[in-house]
């Protein structure tokens, strides 16, 4: 019984003295930040599944795609960026879009709906990349992006 308070007395004071802090005197279960990045909803493509049907990867020159963005607000968000990337180019600023409430009861999101023209002019087979970025008002912000190629 003796040996038993002893073995019980042991654990307790190994226990007590493991939840205190690691060796660079960190507690190991504090909150670095409060801040959260945005959650986009499903909707990976995020477009129009009309005209880039499954397996469709190709899309007139000038072709309007209606984009349909959902994504959840953890942090107040300050703003929505499209950009597009055409070919071996760096990215270009399509629209900087304030954020506006836009609570949709049926998707249980905000949803943004938004209109991309494709280029035109560019050569049939150039690669081009569209991306949506939600930026919080704590600066993290989280993209989305479909990509496709040009055709006559």
């Amino acid at each position: 019984m003796k040996r038993s308070y002893i073995h019980m007395a042991i654990l307790a004071a190994i226990g007590i003295v493991a939840c205190k802090k690691n060796e660079n005197g960190i507690d190991l279960f504090t909150k670095m930040s409060e801040n959260r990045a945005p959650v986009i909803i499903a909707n990976t493509t995020f477009t129009n599944p009309t005209l880039l049907a499954a397996g469709t990867t190709t899309v007139s020159n000038g072709a309007k795609i209606a984009v349909e963005f959902n994504y959840v607000q953890t942090d107040p968000i300050k703003e929505i960026q499209f950009l597009q990337k055409i070919g071996t180019a760096d990215s270009t600023l399509l629209s900087t879009i304030p954020y506006k409430p836009s609570f949709s009861r049926i998707k249980n999101c905000d949803t943004l709906l938004y209109d991309y023209f494709v280029p035109a002019g560019q050569p049939v087979g150039t690669s081009v990349a569209v991306r949506a970025r939600v930026i919080n008002q704590n600066g993290l912000f989280k993209d989305r992006v479909f990509t496709f190629k040009t055709k006559l």
